[in-house]
């Protein structure tokens, strides 16, 4: 886990990032298929009706499960700002992702593909959805019981809440180390790599889920249970314990597609932190890392007041906008030797008094001891505007 503390990050105006639970798609659009296929129905023969209800019913229970073992995971912080998820709660979570992959391939090809297949291939193509479903054939067959395939994304986590936390599992991207599980007898399957490299991997593990029950509620909407007014009996899924600002959560198969508007919402999150001053009265540099060659990511401290401070890791080019928008940015002096002052303002174009050029190669040194650490931090705030947010703008 990143940090324990969640609510520090001032991403207002909340209305634009407060998605939190919400349902409503934040472009108001919801999954893009084949208009010829909207109304595409599948005649499932009537010897596996009752099989497919039970599977249908199966799945709704599945994705339920999966989803309120996200929200309840035991573990304990570990070093570097990570978390250290117990073995129990991994096998359930692996365990309700199993019996959920089990039931939508035999959904797939026991129910529809067996029922009326030509129209379910078509379908099934022509879907995002139904090429979820084709993507998820491989790991159902051969590495669900792996947790190589799953990345729990402990450094989103949040908590503790009740002494559990919350976590967003995602596909991992694939590499030669997956490759076999995308062998068969006869060999590659270029196919299936291809639907999971561009319709699963990456995408949280219950937001894929939701991608199947709604595609096969849309070919044979009789199969899912179903209320008096007509609405599906299990969804939506109950809201998290607790939502962070800039996150949205996909509760219903129905609901747009959660790893789309999920990066709509980091992207417009990054740039208004990227656009709009930091937090605080002025910032003290203390230190650099290269997070690569050539990239100077410089690290210190936050003035909020004059009893508070919090640290801070900007790439030079951030704090060259920073200062050029009115913020203050100083280096420590023990930084540059013969200095009478305590701190020496920093000039937008990353010089000193007289001209004198920011000392990368003492900063980069000042910094080496908590280098990694630092990198670890600024890796997250690279793949997490929300973390990023906590050291942009932190409250006092």
């Amino acid at each position: 886990m990143s940090e324990n503390d969640t609510s520090d990050a001032d991403t207002s105006p909340q209305a634009t990032y407060a998605i939190g639970a919400a349902e409503a798609p934040v472009d108001g659009s919801c999954v893009k298929r084949d208009p010829a296929f909207d109304d595409a129905r599948v005649a499932i023969a009537p010897d596996r009706v009752d099989k497919g209800r039970l599977l249908m019913a199966g799945l709704e229970q599945e994705i339920g499960g999966l989803w309120d073992t996200m929200n309840h995971m035991q573990g304990a912080p570990a070093p570097s700002g990570f978390l250290d998820l117990t073995d129990h709660s991994i096998q359930d979570l692996l365990n309700w992702l199993r019996r959920a992959l089990t039931t939508i391939r035999s959904l797939d090809h026991e129910i529809f593909e067996k029922s009326d297949p030509a129209t379910y291939q078509a379908a099934r193509q022509v879907d995002p959805r139904g090429m979820t479903i084709r993507g998820l054939t491989a790991p159902r067959n051969n590495a669900v019981h792996h947790p190589e395939v799953v990345d729990p994304q402990v450094d989103r986590a949040l908590g503790p809440l009740d002494g559990h936390y919350v976590i967003f599992p995602a596909w991992v991207e694939r590499t030669n180390r997956l490759d076999p599980m995308f062998t068969t007898q006869k060999g590659f399957s270029q196919s299936y790599a291809d639907a999971y490299d561009e319709y699963v991997a990456g995408r949280t593990l219950h937001d894929t889920l939701l991608d199947a029950f709604g595609f096969f509620d849309t070919l044979a909407p009789d199969l899912a249970r179903r209320d008096e007014a007509g609405q599906l009996t299990c969804f939506p899924l109950p809201p998290p314990p607790f939502a962070e600002p800039g996150l949205y959560f996909r509760l219903s198969p129905s609901s747009p597609n959660e790893h789309r508007q999920q990066a709509l919402l980091d992207a417009q999150l990054r740039l208004q932190l990227e656009m709009n001053a930091p937090t605080g009265l002025e910032r003290v540099i203390t230190g650099a890392f290269e997070a690569e060659p050539g990239h100077v990511v410089l690290v210190g401290y936050t003035i909020l007041h004059e009893r508070f401070t919090h640290q801070f890791f900007e790439p030079s080019d951030q704090v060259t906008f920073d200062i050029r928008r009115g913020y203050r940015y100083v280096l420590d002096a023990g930084v540059s030797p013969g200095s009478n002052s305590q701190v020496l303002e920093v000039a937008a174009d990353l010089t000193l008094a007289g001209g004198r050029p920011l000392p990368t190669a003492e900063l980069l040194r000042a910094g080496s001891d908590g280098g990694e650490r630092a990198r670890v931090q600024w890796e997250l705030c690279r793949k997490d505007p929300r973390h990023y947010a906590r050291f942009r703008r932190p409250r006092a």
